[in-house]
């Protein structure tokens, strides 16, 4: 749609746009734009939402809990639409960390981040949570005929039936943003079996 708006002229009734903001998710015609407006969207809001909380004398346990119940809904929302890229992980560890940590870094990064029960705080591995909602893409599009479903398809693989995600393959035919989903999922269910075995 965005495309087709793009080449056409105005004066048939339709501007032209390159970029437009639905359900909170900016799509634009520049995959690379897309990336950038969402994720720096995404940063400044979870900047002044964190700022806010700033003069509040809450604990560490506390600070989780703001993490885990108003930051981490933003950043997992966008996630499962566009990719996290490097440096924006980068720059929301910094904020995540600083954060609880009253502007330094006290406690080990993998210490928060392990469960309450094991010692840690629970606070989220962003690059883990965000590769999580992409993998989940892959499970679903098994689990729907909805037309969005269509994405995931290559020759020889009925990605209608569970059957598909049941052997973990090195690489995949599937395109696009759907196939980073895939290799997600690929990438988190080897884990899994790596952690049982």
């Amino acid at each position: 749609i965005l495309e087709l708006n793009y080449k056409n002229d105005q004066s048939i009734g339709i501007p032209k746009a390159d970029m437009v903001k639905i359900t909170g998710i900016w799509f634009a015609v520049s995959y690379e734009k897309m990336v950038q407006n969402n994720w720096e969207e995404v940063c400044r809001r979870i900047a002044a939402k964190l700022q806010m909380w700033k003069g509040r004398c809450l604990s560490e346990i506390g600070k989780a809990t703001v993490i885990n119940a108003q930051i981490s809904p933003m950043v997992l929302y966008v996630s499962a639409v566009v990719e996290l890229p490097v440096e924006t992980e980068k720059t929301l560890m910094q904020m995540t960390y600083k954060f609880i940590g009253n502007g330094g870094e006290k406690e080990s990064r993998a210490l928060l981040c392990k469960r309450k029960e094991n010692g840690g705080l629970g606070v989220p591995n962003w690059r883990a949570r965000c590769r999580s909602v992409m993998a989940l893409w892959a499970v679903k599009s098994t689990q729907s005929n909805k037309p969005w479903t269509n994405m995931f398809s290559e020759p020889g693989i009925n990605w209608k039936s569970q059957s598909a995600l049941a052997t973990i393959r090195p690489t995949h035919g599937v395109k696009g943003f759907a196939g980073s989903c895939v290799t997600e999922w690929y990438t988190t269910a080897a884990l899994a079996n790596s952690s049982h075995s």
